[in-house]
C-alpha cells in the first residue's frame, strides 16, 4: 500500500456536502408496503386492515421504518424520491413520511417534493 497516496486521496475527498446519494438508492416505482414488524410467534406479518394511509417518499427508506408504519395501522404507499408533490397528493394520504437516506439532504432540493 502506498500510504502517502492514500492520505492524499483521503485529504482530497470533498465530503458529503452537496452529494446526492438518495437518487441512487431510491426505488424506481411506486409500490405498496404491507409487511409488519417481526414477532417471535409469527415472524413478519401483513397489514390487511389499515386505518390510515401514509405516503412514504423513499430517499433510502429503511425497511424496518416501513414495517413500523404498517404495524401502527397504516397502508403505506412508497414513492420514488423524485415524485412531485402533486403526484404524492393524488394518493390522497392521511400523512406523508419523508424517509431518511444517504448523502446530503440539501442536495435533494432539486427534485424533493416539488
Amino acid at each position: 500500500m502506498d500510504i502517502a497516496a492514500l492520505r492524499a486521496e483521503a485529504a482530497a475527498w470533498p465530503g458529503l456536502d452537496g452529494m446526492d446519494l438518495a437518487i441512487q438508492v431510491t426505488g424506481r416505482q411506486t409500490r405498496t408496503w404491507n409487511e409488519t414488524s417481526w414477532t417471535l410467534e409469527g415472524g413478519h406479518g401483513t397489514q390487511d386492515a389499515p386505518r390510515h394511509h401514509v405516503v412514504a417518499i423513499d430517499y433510502g427508506a429503511k425497511h424496518n421504518i416501513l414495517r413500523e408504519l404498517a404495524s401502527a395501522g397504516c397502508k403505506v404507499t412508497v414513492v420514488p424520491a423524485d415524485t412531485s408533490a402533486e403526484d404524492v397528493l393524488r394518493h390522497d394520504p392521511d400523512g406523508i413520511f419523508l424517509s431518511n437516506g444517504p448523502g446530503d439532504p440539501a442536495a435533494t432540493g432539486v427534485y424533493a417534493v416539488r
